[in-house]
């Protein structure tokens, strides 16, 4: 929460991982809570001045606020 940004792992070989920043938000604190859905968009909502839920749909990369 506090780097204000979404991290993405991924494992490659078996037992090795690897990290790289997915979105980084800007203004104060970041995400505080993350869901991912049946098809595999992900849902990441973000509490600023009014608060919000981001959609970013993980297969084309594109970014949509709900």
């Amino acid at each position: 929460m506090m780097a204000n940004r979404v991290l993405r792992f991924f494992q490659q070989p078996a037992g090795v991982y690897h990290s790289s920043v997915f979105h980084q938000f800007s203004g104060g604190v970041g995400p505080s809570c993350l869901a991912i859905d049946s098809n595999g968009n992900l849902y990441v909502g973000h509490y600023e001045v009014r608060g919000e839920i981001l959609l970013f749909a993980v297969a084309d990369t594109r970014q949509d606020r709900v």
